[in-house]
């Protein structure tokens, strides 16, 4: 995925301003030179707020009804005269149009200098709009929609009541709490949830997803790593390269594919899965339950005291167990056509009878049956290994 960043066409025409007043003098602290730069501007509380600028910015919301701003700058050097030099000149500026104030503090670019912008808003803003060339963007404690993005750096997210989206062109993405709906989108970098109240959507090119709350539907992807979902009030779909796609427990039916990794489903209400080399394991199905594998063993439970629905299970090679409450009514149809033996199918049902078919050393095993008096369809294809149909205890 690929990042660009461009500041708003408004903060672009804006007169830029060399930056003077409000700066503290150079002092020394450790093996860094700093200064420090501090100043306000006016806003709606109630408006929309843009900030541009350049390396790390950090933005609270406060009871206040202005914008104050801080800028820390810092850099090594021999004296207080040569850390002068190299931390150059700051430029800034702040105007407002309409509900929009567009702020925009920019330190010049230089080998060895850092810089963190700390601004302190009303929280009641309706909107934040927040981006960086480059640094981390951390934002709280706000009411309205926050808008971050990053050209590359950490994207961390907390306390926010509205809707959030999130965009880094090579970085990690941390979000605490967030009321309504997350978008969240990373070229190069893990992406960790603990709570969204709707929908949530993340991408990372690669890393590990880790969500632990959702209100809403959930879509998550990787290129590479590890996708974890604790609870999720809807539906959610999953895809991986490579890695496992771990669900605990979804409201809704869950989707989940990868390409070199293992799949886990907990509770949920149906399940579409498929991977390319790895096992399936799925419990507590109340819904239709579609697996497929190429290269890996599938186990499947099925809920108790819910009516099933129509299931197909299929494994290029390994074992496939399917365990079946007692008072579950199912009708099965099963077919293991092993290239090197007979195909084996093995069932504590006395309702399914198996057979195999033909006369050659190698010939397939098929099994059919209901199973307290039967019902939906439960189809079973294995080329390899064995098909078990267990009671469930």
């Amino acid at each position: 995925m690929k990042l660009y960043y461009l500041l708003s066409l408004a903060a672009a025409a804006a007169p830029m301003a060399l930056w003077s007043q409000g700066s503290t003098p150079l002092k020394k602290e450790g093996s860094y030179w700093v200064r420090r730069t501090v100043n306000s501007a006016s806003c709606k509380p109630n408006g929309r707020l843009q900030v541009n600028t350049r390396g790390s910015v950090t933005v609270r919301g406060t009871d206040k009804t202005m914008i104050t701003y801080t800028l820390t700058q810092k850099a090594r050097a021999r004296s207080a005269e040569d850390a002068a030099k190299a931390l150059g000149d700051v430029y800034y500026t702040a105007r407002s149009k309409g509900d929009l104030t567009t702020l925009v503090v920019m330190s010049e670019e230089r080998p060895g200098l850092s810089s963190h912008l700390e601004i302190a808003v009303p929280r009641t803003l309706e909107e934040a709009i927040i981006e960086t060339q480059s640094g981390d963007v951390d934002a709280a404690d706000l009411n309205g929609m926050v808008r971050a993005t990053t050209a590359f750096g950490r994207i961390l997210l907390d306390r926010l009541s509205a809707a959030a989206i999130a965009r880094t062109g090579g970085g990690e993405i941390r979000v605490g709490r967030v009321a309504g709906n997350l978008r969240a989108w990373s070229s190069g970098g893990s992406v960790s949830i603990e709570s969204a109240g709707g929908e949530t959507w993340v991408e990372t090119a690669g890393g590990e997803i880790l969500i632990r709350e959702v209100g809403g539907p959930v879509f998550a992807a990787t290129e590479g790593g590890n996708i974890n979902v604790w609870k999720a009030m809807k539906a959610v779909q999953a895809r991986s390269a490579s890695g496992l796609i771990e669900v605990i427990e979804a409201g809704g039916l869950v989707t989940a594919e990868t390409k070199a990794g293992s799949i886990q489903v907990g509770s949920s209400k149906g399940v579409r899965c498929q991977s390319a080399e790895g096992t399936i394991r799925v419990k507590a199905v109340s819904g239709p339950l579609r697996c497929a594998t190429a290269a890996g063993s599938i186990l499947a439970e099925f809920a108790g005291g819910v009516r099933p629905e129509e299931s197909f299970l299929t494994a290029g090679r390994g074992d496939i167990t399917v365990l079946i409450p007692s008072n579950f009514g199912v009708s099965v149809k099963a077919r293991n056509d092993s290239p090197e033996l007979v195909g084996r199918i093995v069932s504590d049902f006395p309702q399914v009878r198996v057979k195999t078919l033909g006369f050659e050393p190698t010939r397939p095993a098929v099994a059919e049956g209901a199973i307290n008096g039967g019902g939906p369809l439960l189809r079973i294809n294995a080329a390899g290994g064995t098909i078990f149909l267990r009671r469930q205890k």
